[in-house]
């Protein structure tokens, strides 16, 4: 009888391997192309050093800022635009930059400010009479109610207006102020050959103040 048990035993054992190895031991065809069609959904498995590793490389990207060959100051914009014609013509597509970091003189000629709005009109209609028209009259600030005849980048071209209103049988005077200075400067990106020391000699000695250096770029279109 305990043999017949056994064999009865084994026979079960072998009926339930033959029924069940597929689901344990493989999966089915179906099942395998189900798995693939998601698979690319699944979050895969990332070590933590792999992960650091990955995002250290994003971050030297993100940081990582382009450099700009810089060429200026230049106090002409027509300068500027000279040298980037030649720099176009060798390929290189520079782009203008314009600054007003600094101040300069600049020489104000006004008529002195009259009491009042009233007065101050009369004064213009008098201008109007001498056939005057560049003028605007000072409505606040310090100079309230004067009359502005130009500002001027140059003392000598101050002076010259000065006389002619003078002349004209008015008060005049002139102050000095400051003025935004324009600089303007050339950039390009710094991935090919600098530019030949006879080319930037010939540079420096016809735009006096001009240097080169190399630079992060600036966020800037190329331009005339």
């Amino acid at each position: 009888m305990k043999w017949l048990l056994y064999i009865l035993l084994l026979a079960n054992l072998a009926t339930f391997f033959w029924h069940y190895q597929p689901g344990l031991f493989r999966i089915e065809s179906g099942q395998q192309a189900l798995l693939d069609a998601d698979g690319a959904s699944v979050p895969q498995l990332v070590l933590l050093r792999e992960y650091q590793a990955k995002k250290q490389v994003g971050q030297n990207n993100v940081v990582a800022t382009a450099s700009c060959f810089n060429l200026g100051p230049f106090s002409q914009r027509k300068d500027v635009q000279q040298i980037n014609h030649e720099l176009r013509a060798k390929g290189i597509a520079a782009s203008i930059r314009m600054s007003k970091d600094k101040s300069r003189p600049g020489y104000w000629v006004l008529i002195p400010a009259s009491q009042d709005r009233r007065a101050a009109r009369r004064v213009i209609a008098r201008l109007k009479e001498k056939k005057v028209k560049d003028y605007f009259l000072v409505a606040t600030g310090s100079q309230k109610n004067a009359i502005s005849l130009g500002v001027f980048s140059r003392p000598d071209l101050a002076q010259k207006q000065l006389k002619i209103i003078k002349k004209l049988g008015f008060d005049v005077s002139v102050s000095q102020v400051d003025l935004p200075k324009r600089e303007y400067w050339l950039e390009w990106p710094a991935t090919g050959t600098p530019l030949g020391a006879e080319m930037l000699s010939r540079w420096y000695k016809a735009y006096p103040g001009i240097g080169s250096t190399r630079i992060a770029c600036h966020e800037i279109s190329p331009s005339d």
